[in-house]
């Protein structure tokens, strides 16, 4: 593999893991941070572990992302459409949306994250031999490792300083940004 070929290799992968593990942040941590904040009770706070159910059975729609289309579009579709599930949050928030919309909404995106992430893997698998998926594996870690701390501290920690709203707005640009 040429150098050049290496090095958007690097790049692709870690931006690719990335948008893979920073909606699953939002949804599965930040969403927690988010929901106690507004004084949802511990009992419902527990419902949040639901969001978890698209990943555990994304294997039932999987052949569908197999069959239609490449898993390059899907990728870049469902990017886009996590960018524009994450952006109605910001919108939602400042019409004084109660939380069981904003949790309707994350619920969504949980769906399409999940449905993000089989594309994503399967784009990995074609994309790469056996030698550079190894290659690329740690890199792919990292990523992923990366954007769970963006989720679960960066955009947490920011929410005190611009509040839930702008926090979202944050995800979402960055979302929308890879």
């Amino acid at each position: 593999m040429s150098r050049r070929i290496q090095d958007k290799a690097s790049l692709w992968t870690g931006t690719l893991y990335y948008a893979q593990g920073l909606p699953f942040s939002i949804v599965r941590q930040m969403a927690v941070v988010f929901f106690k904040d507004r004084g949802v009770s511990l009992q419902n706070l527990g419902l949040v572990s639901l969001y978890g159910i698209p990943w555990t059975f994304k294997f039932l729609w999987s052949p569908l992302v197999d069959t239609i289309s490449t898993k390059r579009r899907w990728v870049v579709a469902m990017e886009f459409c996590l960018a524009l599930v994450i952006g109605a949050v910001v919108c939602l928030l400042p019409m004084g949306a109660n939380v069981q919309v904003v949790a309707a909404v994350l619920l969504v995106a949980a769906f399409v994250s999940a449905t993000h992430d089989i594309a994503t893997d399967g784009f990995y698998l074609e994309a790469l031999n056996a030698n550079d998926r190894a290659k690329y594996s740690g890199l792919s870690v990292a990523a992923y490792r990366l954007a769970l701390l963006t989720g679960s501290g960066l955009l947490v920690g920011i929410s005190g300083k611009i509040g839930w709203t702008g926090t979202f707005a944050a995800a979402a640009a960055i979302l929308a940004a890879l």
